[in-house]
Parts: C-alpha cells; structure tokens; sequence
C-alpha cells in the first residue's frame, strides 16, 4: 500500500460528508521556526507549565494566558514579540523558508524496502518505494544479457 491508495480509504470514511485529501509535496512545508526566532520570544512565558492559552487576531503580540483552569483568576498576559518587531513586519508566508526535507530512512532499511521491490505487483508501488530509497545505489541482481 502507497499513500495515493489511502484516498479512498480517508474519503470514504465518512459517506455522508467525505473528507477531502490534499496532497502535499515537501515545498508545501514551511520553516516557521526560522522566521519566530527572529520575531518571538517565548522563554519567559514558560509556555509547558500553562494549562490555558488565549491569542487574539486584534492583538497578536500578546497572550493571554493561565497556569491553571480556575474561572475565578484572571488570565495574566504576556507580550512575545521582541522589541522593535511587530506583527506588520513579519514577511508573508511566501517568503518563509522551506522546511529543510531530510528522510529519516536508514541505509539498511532502504535497502531492506529496495529488495522488496521486485515482490510487488503493481508498478506504481515499485515506483513509490524506488522513488522513497532514491538517495542509494544498489545492485540488484539483474544482469543483461550482454553481460555474459
């Protein structure tokens, strides 16, 4: 199975609103961290120890904020942009970074997909593996016959 043969799966799921799948490449992803560590700063907000977190579109440089779920404390509010930055100056997301794609696959366990390949039966899953282990050369066997 190749992620492609899932759609079907994920849209009929749920016959009486289907989802809708969206099919992404990897410059679809962007390097939001690059951009907010220019921008943000959230090491004093202590952001793992909050159980509440309130952002608003009409004042994006402040959060809202609680340690606690208790309806009798406010919420304290803290700014994250740093100082001389504001939320006007932050580039459009067309000119973020792209997310940098790295495949997390292991030599041997690229090798171990490789030599499957020749078991499947549809070309478009032997494509979708080949394509997946693209980074590594590797014999596989197959002579010519030219080779004697």
């Amino acid at each position: 199975m190749v992620p492609p043969d899932l759609d079907d799966v994920n849209t009929s799921s749920r016959p009486s609103k289907p989802f809708k799948v969206a099919h992404m490449e990897n410059e679809d992803f962007f390097d939001f961290a690059a951009i907010a560590d220019g921008y943000i700063s959230t090491t004093k907000l202590g952001i793992s120890k909050l159980s509440q977190i309130r952002v608003s579109r009409s004042n994006p440089n402040e959060i809202s904020h609680k340690k606690d779920f208790s309806h009798l404390l406010p919420f304290s509010t803290h700014k994250v942009f740093k100082k001389n930055k504001i939320h006007s100056k932050v580039p459009s997301l067309l000119k973020f970074p792209r997310l940098p794609t790295k495949n997390g696959i292991s030599v041997e366990k690229k090798k171990d997909l490789l030599n499957l390949c020749d078991y499947l039966k549809e070309q478009k899953h032997r494509d979708f593996y080949r394509d997946l282990c693209g980074d590594i050369e590797m014999d596989t066997g197959n002579f010519d016959e030219d080779d004697g």
